[in-house]
């Protein structure tokens, strides 16, 4: 029982830390729009290139965040979850 307890907490926290290494700190671009990091986003045409209105990319980052901030606070649960049944396997 611990032995089983100890694999599913393993592979727990591994997908919980693949999850937050590709979405801890996100990054995407929409024409001159860059959303970044604690999702925040900057926006600045370079020569030659179309200032994005705020219409066109709205849509987009709201759902990016909130796939982001999904994401995010997913891998943190499962490597939580992880390491309390590693915790449980320990007392059994």
């Amino acid at each position: 029982m611990a032995a089983c307890l100890n694999v599913i907490a393993l592979i727990l926290s591994l997908i919980g830390s693949f999850l937050l290494f590709f979405y801890g700190f996100p990054a995407k671009k929409v024409g001159n729009v860059f959303f970044y990091g604690n999702l925040a986003m900057e926006s600045s045409p370079v020569d030659g290139e179309r200032a994005v209105p705020r219409e066109e990319w709205e849509p987009q980052f709201n759902a990016f965040k909130w796939r982001a901030k999904f994401f995010n606070r997913l891998g943190f649960a499962m490597i939580t979850l992880g390491m309390l049944l590693q915790l449980v396997a320990l007392a059994v």
